[in-house]
Protein backbone atom coordinates (compact mmCIF):
# COMPACT_ATOMS: atom_id res chain seq x y z
CA UNK A 1 0.00 0.00 0.00
CA UNK A 2 1.47 3.35 -0.97
CA UNK A 3 1.32 6.51 1.09
CA UNK A 4 -1.45 8.02 -0.99
CA UNK A 5 -3.75 5.12 -0.15
CA UNK A 6 -2.88 5.38 3.53
CA UNK A 7 -3.78 9.05 3.45
CA UNK A 8 -7.16 8.27 1.98
CA UNK A 9 -7.81 5.78 4.75
CA UNK A 10 -7.14 8.46 7.32
CA UNK A 11 -9.16 11.25 5.76
CA UNK A 12 -12.67 12.29 6.65
CA UNK A 13 -14.66 15.04 4.94
CA UNK A 14 -12.86 17.26 7.43
CA UNK A 15 -9.44 16.49 5.87
CA UNK A 16 -6.63 14.97 7.86
CA UNK A 17 -7.26 13.29 11.17
CA UNK A 18 -3.74 13.75 12.44
CA UNK A 19 -3.70 15.59 15.70
CA UNK A 20 -1.91 14.78 18.88
CA UNK A 21 -0.75 16.67 21.91
CA UNK A 22 1.38 17.19 24.90
CA UNK A 23 0.07 16.78 28.37
CA UNK A 24 2.17 14.37 30.37
CA UNK A 25 5.21 14.40 32.61
CA UNK A 26 7.94 13.30 30.22
CA UNK A 27 10.65 12.50 32.75
CA UNK A 28 12.67 9.41 31.97
CA UNK A 29 13.86 6.30 33.73
CA UNK A 30 16.98 6.55 31.56
CA UNK A 31 20.06 8.77 31.55
CA UNK A 32 19.55 9.45 27.84
CA UNK A 33 17.03 11.88 26.36
CA UNK A 34 14.97 10.23 23.64
CA UNK A 35 12.38 11.10 21.01
CA UNK A 36 9.45 8.77 20.30
CA UNK A 37 7.92 9.07 16.82
CA UNK A 38 4.80 7.18 15.70
CA UNK A 39 4.87 5.55 12.25
CA UNK A 40 1.25 5.22 11.21
CA UNK A 41 1.91 3.16 8.08
CA UNK A 42 4.03 0.31 9.43
CA UNK A 43 2.60 -0.03 12.96
CA UNK A 44 5.78 0.93 14.81
CA UNK A 45 7.17 3.66 17.00
CA UNK A 46 10.71 4.91 16.40
CA UNK A 47 12.89 5.54 19.46
CA UNK A 48 15.78 7.92 18.83
CA UNK A 49 18.55 9.30 21.02
CA UNK A 50 18.84 13.10 21.22
CA UNK A 51 22.35 14.52 21.10
CA UNK A 52 23.68 17.73 22.64
CA UNK A 53 22.62 19.74 19.58
CA UNK A 54 19.07 18.48 19.73
CA UNK A 55 19.41 16.18 16.72
CA UNK A 56 18.04 12.65 16.53
CA UNK A 57 20.31 9.63 16.11
CA UNK A 58 20.43 5.84 16.54
CA UNK A 59 16.72 5.44 15.78
CA UNK A 60 15.32 2.00 16.46
CA UNK A 61 11.79 0.74 15.86
CA UNK A 62 9.57 -0.87 18.48
CA UNK A 63 6.28 -2.67 17.84
CA UNK A 64 4.98 -2.41 21.43
CA UNK A 65 4.88 -6.20 21.52
CA UNK A 66 2.81 -6.27 18.33
CA UNK A 67 -0.07 -4.24 19.73
CA UNK A 68 0.07 -1.17 17.48
CA UNK A 69 -2.47 -0.58 14.70
CA UNK A 70 -1.94 2.65 12.75
CA UNK A 71 -0.41 4.46 15.76
CA UNK A 72 -1.18 8.15 15.43
CA UNK A 73 -0.54 9.87 18.76
CA UNK A 74 1.98 9.39 21.55
CA UNK A 75 2.15 10.67 25.12
CA UNK A 76 4.60 9.94 27.94
CA UNK A 77 3.63 10.27 31.58
CA UNK A 78 6.15 9.30 34.24
CA UNK A 79 7.35 5.78 33.32
CA UNK A 80 4.47 4.96 30.98
CA UNK A 81 3.86 5.62 27.31
CA UNK A 82 0.39 5.92 25.75
CA UNK A 83 -0.07 5.34 22.01
CA UNK A 84 -3.37 6.05 20.24
CA UNK A 85 -4.33 3.47 17.58
CA UNK A 86 -6.60 4.63 14.77
CA UNK A 87 -7.71 1.29 13.37
CA UNK A 88 -8.50 -0.60 16.57
CA UNK A 89 -10.05 2.26 18.56
CA UNK A 90 -7.62 1.56 21.37
CA UNK A 91 -4.82 2.98 23.48
CA UNK A 92 -1.65 0.93 23.84
CA UNK A 93 -0.12 1.47 27.28
CA UNK A 94 3.43 0.30 27.96
CA UNK A 95 6.07 0.73 30.63
CA UNK A 96 9.38 2.29 29.61
CA UNK A 97 12.46 0.32 30.55
CA UNK A 98 15.88 1.79 31.32
CA UNK A 99 16.91 1.41 27.67
CA UNK A 100 13.92 3.42 26.50
CA UNK A 101 12.14 0.38 25.11
CA UNK A 102 8.48 -0.55 25.53
CA UNK A 103 7.52 -3.43 27.80
CA UNK A 104 4.48 -4.92 29.55
CA UNK A 105 2.19 -3.50 26.87
CA UNK A 106 -1.59 -3.75 27.02
CA UNK A 107 -4.34 -2.50 24.71
CA UNK A 108 -7.11 -0.55 26.38
CA UNK A 109 -10.36 -0.66 24.40
CA UNK A 110 -13.33 1.19 25.78
CA UNK A 111 -16.18 0.09 23.52
CA UNK A 112 -18.34 3.03 22.54
CA UNK A 113 -15.99 5.48 24.26
CA UNK A 114 -12.74 5.53 22.27
CA UNK A 115 -13.21 5.97 18.52
CA UNK A 116 -10.33 6.69 16.13
CA UNK A 117 -8.34 8.43 18.88
CA UNK A 118 -5.68 11.09 18.31
CA UNK A 119 -4.66 13.78 20.79
CA UNK A 120 -3.89 12.85 24.39
CA UNK A 121 -3.36 14.75 27.61
CA UNK A 122 -3.14 13.96 31.32
CA UNK A 123 -4.21 16.46 33.94
CA UNK A 124 -4.52 15.81 37.64
CA UNK A 125 -5.84 12.24 37.87
CA UNK A 126 -7.59 12.21 34.47
CA UNK A 127 -6.59 11.05 31.01
CA UNK A 128 -8.07 12.74 27.93
CA UNK A 129 -8.11 11.56 24.31
CA UNK A 130 -9.81 13.15 21.32
CA UNK A 131 -12.12 11.11 19.07
CA UNK A 132 -12.92 11.78 15.41
CA UNK A 133 -16.66 11.70 16.14
CA UNK A 134 -16.52 15.09 17.85
CA UNK A 135 -16.15 13.77 21.38
CA UNK A 136 -13.41 13.40 23.96
CA UNK A 137 -12.97 10.36 26.17
CA UNK A 138 -12.16 11.18 29.79
CA UNK A 139 -10.85 8.38 32.00
CA UNK A 140 -9.47 8.12 35.51
CA UNK A 141 -5.81 7.18 35.45
CA UNK A 142 -4.17 5.12 38.16
CA UNK A 143 -0.63 5.43 39.44
CA UNK A 144 0.20 2.39 37.30
CA UNK A 145 -1.11 4.11 34.15
CA UNK A 146 -4.24 1.98 33.85
CA UNK A 147 -7.43 3.68 32.66
CA UNK A 148 -10.87 3.23 34.22
CA UNK A 149 -14.33 4.80 34.55
CA UNK A 150 -14.16 6.30 31.05
CA UNK A 151 -16.89 8.63 29.86
CA UNK A 152 -17.61 10.85 26.88
CA UNK A 153 -17.74 14.63 26.73
CA UNK A 154 -18.73 16.68 23.67
CA UNK A 155 -17.37 20.01 24.94
CA UNK A 156 -20.78 21.65 24.59
CA UNK A 157 -20.92 20.61 20.91
CA UNK A 158 -18.01 22.89 19.98
CA UNK A 159 -15.78 20.17 18.49
CA UNK A 160 -15.30 19.81 14.73
CA UNK A 161 -13.09 16.75 14.28
CA UNK A 162 -10.85 17.43 17.28
CA UNK A 163 -7.12 16.95 16.79
CA UNK A 164 -4.68 17.81 19.54
CA UNK A 165 -5.41 18.62 23.16
CA UNK A 166 -3.27 20.47 25.69
CA UNK A 167 -4.14 21.58 29.21
CA UNK A 168 -2.84 24.49 31.26
CA UNK A 169 -4.09 26.27 34.37
CA UNK A 170 -7.27 24.20 34.61
CA UNK A 171 -8.19 24.96 31.02
CA UNK A 172 -8.20 22.64 27.99
CA UNK A 173 -7.27 23.76 24.47
CA UNK A 174 -8.38 21.52 21.58
CA UNK A 175 -7.58 22.06 17.90
CA UNK A 176 -10.37 21.47 15.39
CA UNK A 177 -9.24 19.92 12.14
CA UNK A 178 -12.38 20.77 10.23
CA UNK A 179 -12.32 24.57 10.49
CA UNK A 180 -9.05 25.67 12.12
CA UNK A 181 -10.65 26.83 15.35
CA UNK A 182 -9.51 26.14 18.91
CA UNK A 183 -12.02 24.96 21.49
CA UNK A 184 -11.33 26.25 24.99
CA UNK A 185 -12.95 24.70 28.07
CA UNK A 186 -12.72 24.98 31.82
CA UNK A 187 -12.13 21.69 33.63
CA UNK A 188 -14.58 20.77 36.37
CA UNK A 189 -13.98 18.87 39.60
CA UNK A 190 -14.72 15.49 38.00
CA UNK A 191 -12.49 16.21 35.02
CA UNK A 192 -15.42 17.23 32.80
CA UNK A 193 -15.47 20.19 30.42
CA UNK A 194 -17.49 23.30 31.21
CA UNK A 195 -17.92 26.76 29.68
CA UNK A 196 -16.63 25.63 26.28
CA UNK A 197 -16.36 27.85 23.23
CA UNK A 198 -14.63 27.61 19.87
CA UNK A 199 -12.90 30.48 18.12
CA UNK A 200 -10.55 31.01 15.19
CA UNK A 201 -7.40 32.95 16.03
CA UNK A 202 -5.80 33.00 12.58
CA UNK A 203 -6.32 32.28 8.90
CA UNK A 204 -5.56 28.53 9.00
CA UNK A 205 -8.41 26.48 7.54
CA UNK A 206 -7.40 23.45 9.59
CA UNK A 207 -5.40 22.87 12.78
CA UNK A 208 -3.91 19.52 13.76
CA UNK A 209 -1.58 19.24 16.73
CA UNK A 210 -1.18 21.60 19.69
CA UNK A 211 1.51 22.20 22.31
CA UNK A 212 1.68 24.60 25.26
CA UNK A 213 5.06 25.83 26.38
CA UNK A 214 5.12 28.42 29.14
CA UNK A 215 3.14 31.40 27.84
CA UNK A 216 2.76 30.30 24.21
CA UNK A 217 0.48 27.92 22.33
CA UNK A 218 1.81 26.26 19.17
CA UNK A 219 -0.46 24.54 16.64
CA UNK A 220 0.30 22.90 13.30
CA UNK A 221 -1.69 22.85 10.08
CA UNK A 222 -1.09 20.16 7.47
CA UNK A 223 -3.36 21.85 4.98
CA UNK A 224 -1.82 25.31 5.26
CA UNK A 225 1.75 24.19 6.01
CA UNK A 226 2.17 26.51 8.96
CA UNK A 227 2.68 26.81 12.69
CA UNK A 228 0.28 29.04 14.58
CA UNK A 229 1.80 30.77 17.62
CA UNK A 230 -0.61 32.24 20.18
CA UNK A 231 0.46 34.18 23.29
CA UNK A 232 -1.17 32.82 26.43
CA UNK A 233 -1.92 35.06 29.41
CA UNK A 234 -1.23 34.07 33.00
CA UNK A 235 -4.90 33.11 33.38
CA UNK A 236 -4.76 30.94 30.22
CA UNK A 237 -6.49 33.26 27.76
CA UNK A 238 -5.41 33.29 24.10
CA UNK A 239 -4.58 36.63 22.52
CA UNK A 240 -7.16 37.87 20.04
CA UNK A 241 -4.81 37.30 17.10
CA UNK A 242 -2.16 34.63 16.67
CA UNK A 243 0.95 34.79 14.52
CA UNK A 244 1.09 32.28 11.69
CA UNK A 245 4.48 31.18 10.35
CA UNK A 246 4.11 29.67 6.93
CA UNK A 247 6.44 26.74 6.47
CA UNK A 248 5.66 25.98 2.85
CA UNK A 249 8.59 28.08 1.65
CA UNK A 250 10.95 25.65 3.35
CA UNK A 251 11.92 22.58 1.37
CA UNK A 252 11.60 20.41 4.47
CA UNK A 253 7.97 21.14 5.33
CA UNK A 254 5.41 19.30 3.26
CA UNK A 255 2.83 18.11 5.78
CA UNK A 256 3.67 19.21 9.36
CA UNK A 257 1.76 17.13 11.92
CA UNK A 258 2.94 16.40 15.47
CA UNK A 259 4.72 19.14 17.39
CA UNK A 260 6.95 19.32 20.47
CA UNK A 261 8.89 22.19 22.04
CA UNK A 262 12.16 21.51 23.88
CA UNK A 263 14.33 24.36 25.08
CA UNK A 264 15.28 26.59 22.16
CA UNK A 265 14.01 24.10 19.58
CA UNK A 266 10.63 23.41 18.01
CA UNK A 267 10.23 19.92 16.56
CA UNK A 268 7.63 19.12 13.93
CA UNK A 269 6.96 15.68 12.50
CA UNK A 270 6.54 15.96 8.74
CA UNK A 271 4.29 13.27 7.29
CA UNK A 272 5.04 14.32 3.72
CA UNK A 273 8.81 13.99 3.93
CA UNK A 274 9.05 11.11 6.46
CA UNK A 275 11.19 13.21 8.76
CA UNK A 276 11.37 15.27 11.92
CA UNK A 277 12.14 18.94 11.37
CA UNK A 278 13.94 21.01 14.02
CA UNK A 279 13.76 24.80 14.06
CA UNK A 280 15.34 27.40 16.33
CA UNK A 281 13.24 30.15 17.85
CA UNK A 282 13.98 33.54 16.34
CA UNK A 283 13.42 36.97 17.91
CA UNK A 284 9.85 38.24 17.90
CA UNK A 285 8.33 34.75 17.97
CA UNK A 286 9.70 33.51 14.67
CA UNK A 287 11.38 30.31 13.53
CA UNK A 288 14.78 30.02 11.89
CA UNK A 289 17.48 27.49 10.97
CA UNK A 290 14.95 24.78 10.12
CA UNK A 291 16.54 21.50 9.10
CA UNK A 292 16.01 17.75 9.23
CA UNK A 293 16.83 16.62 12.77
CA UNK A 294 17.74 13.09 11.73
CA UNK A 295 20.41 11.98 9.28
CA UNK A 296 18.72 8.62 8.67
CA UNK A 297 15.68 7.28 10.39
CA UNK A 298 13.41 4.82 8.63
CA UNK A 299 10.30 6.80 9.57
CA UNK A 300 7.25 5.64 7.63
CA UNK A 301 4.45 8.20 7.49
CA UNK A 302 5.29 9.70 10.92
CA UNK A 303 2.51 11.57 12.71
CA UNK A 304 3.54 12.51 16.26
CA UNK A 305 6.53 13.05 18.51
CA UNK A 306 7.08 12.96 22.26
CA UNK A 307 10.39 13.60 24.01
CA UNK A 308 11.50 11.91 27.22
CA UNK A 309 14.16 13.83 29.09
CA UNK A 310 17.13 12.12 30.71
CA UNK A 311 16.83 11.36 34.38
CA UNK A 312 19.25 13.81 35.93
Amino acid sequence: MNKQKVLLCLVTPAFMLFGCSNGGNSSSVSNISRAYVTNVQDNTISICNIDGNGNLSNCQKDTAEGKLSSPDGVLINKNNIFIANLLTNSITICALNTNGGLTNCINNREEGIIYKPYGQAIYNSYYYVTNSNNTIAICKIGTDGNLSACKLDNANNTLKVPGGIAISNNKAFITNIQDGSITTCQIGRAGEFTSCNAQKYGEAASLNDIYINSSMIYATSIRNKLVQMCPLSSDAIIAAKCKEIKLGYNEYFKMPTGIFVRGKHLYSVDFGSDSVIKCDFAPKDGLTNCSVANASNGFVSPTDIEISEANQ
